[in-house]
């Protein structure tokens, strides 16, 4: 029981320092960089090790934006979250070809980044995005 307590304290603690050392930032910097074209050229095999390993990137970087986006904006107005759940169902409804429901981050861990969004940490990450950029 004490190492779950302990390995939470530590995920919490090295998130925070994260955010702190502007590690969304630089995440957000890193996905702004990319081009989908320089990527997956024109008649270029999509199934290459190169191409996947790219595109397996910048899936899990915008994974990454987008929880701690979503943390962010509903420290302040927890209603957040279930709009942005409820705007993924809707969308994954509409593309009846994908077969994985939406996952669920609302677990310990979302409540955890929703706790660390409370304080500066919030405003420095959402005025570090450049909205008229993306």
């Amino acid at each position: 029981m004490n190492d779950n307590i302990e390995e939470s304290d530590l995920k919490v603690n090295w998130t925070k320092k994260f955010l702190e050392c502007d590690g969304f930032k630089y995440l957000l910097s890193e996905f702004m960089k990319k081009d989908i074209t320089s990527i997956v050229p024109e008649g270029g095999n999509e199934g290459s090790f190169e191409i996947r390993f790219h595109l397996t990137q910048m899936a899990f970087i915008l994974k990454m934006l987008r929880i701690f986006v979503v943390a962010a904006f509903s420290a302040e107005d927890p209603s957040t979250y279930e709009e942005v759940v409820l705007a993924r169902k809707s969308s994954l409804e509409a593309t009846a070809s994908q077969e994985t429901a939406p996952e669920h981050v609302e677990g310990s861990r979302f409540k955890d980044l929703q706790s660390i969004f409370q304080g500066d940490i919030r405003s420095k990450v959402l005025s570090s995005i450049d909205y008229t950029g993306l």
